[in-house]
């Protein structure tokens, strides 16, 4: 949870990294960028099913 809250305020993943200790930025990228495109799919999904057609305010 901290690293997908890191990563979702824009802190780069080399310092997600770093931070987490991992000894490779592929390791953080394998297991965060995962959960970032999900979010991602779960707000197009929202905002396709309850936005209104037509209203400029998204999720």
């Amino acid at each position: 949870m901290y690293a997908t809250i890191l990563t979702e305020q824009g802190v780069p993943l080399v310092k997600v990294s770093a931070l987490l200790g991992h000894s490779s930025i592929h390791t953080t990228f394998e297991y965060y960028c995962e959960v970032m495109d999900e979010n991602e799919r779960i707000i197009n999904f929202m905002n396709d099913s309850f936005v209104a057609k037509g209203d400029s305010e998204s999720v």
